[in-house]
């Protein structure tokens, strides 16, 4: 997901030991997330790539099928 309006956070000046105890349990939070959704987001991911080939494939389809006859001029 792209999001063109970056998050701004006005973050209060903290002691350095706040700071590594906020790291540390941000990291633990990210761990046990991926830990409990990994197959989901595995499953995402692989189908994103199934589609990007899927479209890969439809493009080169395309550009080696003969232009189709109509009955309109070119002109």
């Amino acid at each position: 997901m792209c999001d063109d309006n970056p998050i701004v956070l006005n973050l209060p000046k903290l002691s350095d030991e706040a700071i590594v105890a906020i790291y540390n349990f941000l990291q633990d939070a990210v761990g046990r997330f991926e830990n409990q959704y990994f197959a989901q987001m595995h499953r995402y991911y692989q189908d994103l790539e199934e589609q990007g080939r899927q479209y890969r494939r439809e493009q080169r389809k395309r550009q080696h099928e003969p232009p189709s006859l109509d009955n309109d001029p070119p002109f």
